[in-house]
């Protein structure tokens, strides 16, 4: 079990002794007794004074944010972002790398630790990685990169670390929120309770291969057809533009026709759009969030995006439902791989090296 003491700080701002003792429970003494060990151990350190209440001024007490590095990887839309940070999740230094389409995990393994090994030169000893995935090859990548580096490696999917750093970072307030990617594929993921929302399989918020739409039904990678990602995605909606005899080959190119007002990118994106919107007033229905959010590359089309997703969900879900809901586009910018060095601190905060 993670030191109670350590774990505070490491979630929070920095505090005084006397507040540390206050909210884990301790005598004075005991808390000062741990502090020490901690402090011995160069895992925290006495900072600026607090601001003063009458008698002594007390010292706040932080963590040595870098005692540690993290490493982050996120693995999605075709290339490697691999990111180091220190403890208190400040962004040291990254590298991305371009990975070859069908790469496999062994392919993946040989590309990036040449990477994170020049990450890594000069660094404070690594405490843990994690990794933002989005495809099957990569579920054996984890195991591999334990095996060949000898560091904790843990991962989850990226919509869900997407989920877990817009949430921290911009609405930590917030219960119950609802995050759907949306950008050349679809995901989404569901806080409850301020926590990510799992099921029976790992596969809460699979609106991506849900049926939507009439017929004719587009064939979708997943085998079946008439999936929402097969009429709402970046490359769906690129898919038929270029049918259409518009040049368009991918997700980037997209939101370039559509910043440059070509109207049937516009159209083809407000269809898209109404489509989405549909599928998200059943999880506002079901779920009753009280935030939405809206992240990946097309969320950066703004009010183009929202204004259709917003009149299908208000369309279709009752007032009782929609009342106090808050549908927005992501604040957070390279949310996955926040997201994984999020997952690799949570992990550090585990291990037995951080008692006191």
């Amino acid at each position: 079990m993670t030191c109670p003491i350590y774990r505070l700080l490491a979630l929070g701002p920095a505090r005084t002794r006397r507040e540390i003792a206050g909210i884990c429970g301790l005598s004075r003494a005991t808390t000062a007794e741990r502090l020490h060990r901690l402090q011995q151990a160069g895992l925290v350190h006495e900072g600026a004074q607090a601001a003063p209440e009458g008698g002594r001024p007390a010292r706040l007490w932080q963590i040595n944010a870098t005692h540690r590095s993290l490493l982050a990887l996120d693995l999605t839309e075709g290339r490697a972002r691999i990111g180091r940070y220190d403890l208190d999740l400040t962004l040291r230094e990254r590298r991305d790398l371009t990975l070859p389409p069908g790469a496999d995990a062994a392919t993946l393994l040989d590309l990036l630790c040449p990477a994170i090994a020049a990450l890594c030169q000069d660094a404070p000893p690594v405490a843990g990685m994690a990794l933002a995935r989005d495809e099957a090859a990569q579920d054996a990548l984890p195991g591999l990169l334990r095996a060949r580096l000898g560091l904790p490696v843990t991962s989850d999917r990226a919509v869900a670390l997407m989920a877990l750093a817009e949430h921290r970072q911009h609405w930590p307030d917030r219960q119950h929120l609802a995050f759907v990617a949306a950008g050349t594929g679809l995901g989404c993921a569901i806080l409850s309770d301020g926590r990510l929302l799992r099921g029976a399989g790992d596969a809460a918020g699979g609106i991506a291969h849900l049926r939507h739409g009439a017929a004719p039904h587009p064939p979708c990678p997943c085998g079946r057809s008439g999936c929402l990602d097969a009429r709402a995605s970046g490359w769906a909606m690129a898919r038929d533009l270029r049918a259409a005899g518009v040049p368009c080959p991918d997700t980037p190119a997209l939101l370039a026709l559509c910043n440059s007002g070509d109207a049937q990118a516009l159209r083809r994106v407000a269809k898209g759009a109404r489509l989405l919107g549909t599928a998200c007033a059943d999880l506002v229905a079901v779920l009753n969030p009280q935030t939405l959010v809206i992240g990946g590359a097309l969320a950066g089309l703004g009010d183009v995006l929202l204004r259709e997703l917003r009149a299908a969900i208000y369309r279709r879900c009752p007032p009782q439902i929609t009342a106090g809901l808050d549908i927005r586009t992501a604040r957070g910018t390279d949310l996955a791989l926040t997201g994984a060095a999020h997952l690799a601190r949570d992990a550090w905060l585990t291990p037995d090296s951080t008692k006191a």
